[in-house]
C-alpha cells in the first residue's frame, strides 16, 4: 500500500468505515485492510472501545446506541444488556 492509501485507510476507519468499504474506497483487497488495521490498532476492537469511550455503542454487546435528543444518555441498548452487564 502506499502512504496516501495507508492515510486514508488510518482516517476511514477512525471515521468507523469498515473494512470492506475502505477497500472499496482505496483499490485494495479486504484482506489487505483489515491486516493493515490490526497490525496499527485500528482493529474493530479498537474502534469499538472508541465508540464506548464516546458513549456511542453498548457498554455490554458494543452495539450502536440511538439516543433521543434531549434525554439522558444511554449505556445500553436494551434492559437484556443492561442487566448482563450489572449481573
Amino acid at each position: 500500500m502506499t502512504i496516501i492509501q495507508k492515510r486514508k485507510v488510518v482516517y476511514l476507519r477512525k471515521k468507523g468505515e469498515s473494512y470492506a468499504a475502505i477497500a472499496a474506497i482505496i483499490g485494495a483487497s479486504e484482506n489487505t485492510v483489515k491486516s493493515y488495521c490490526r497490525r496499527n490498532g485500528l482493529g474493530s476492537e479498537a474502534v469499538m472501545q472508541r465508540k464506548q469511550a464516546a458513549g456511542e455503542a453498548c457498554d455490554y454487546c458494543a452495539e450502536p446506541l440511538h439516543h433521543t435528543p434531549g434525554a439522558k444518555k444511554k449505556r445500553f441498548c436494551s434492559d437484556h444488556c443492561r442487566m448482563r452487564w450489572w449481573a
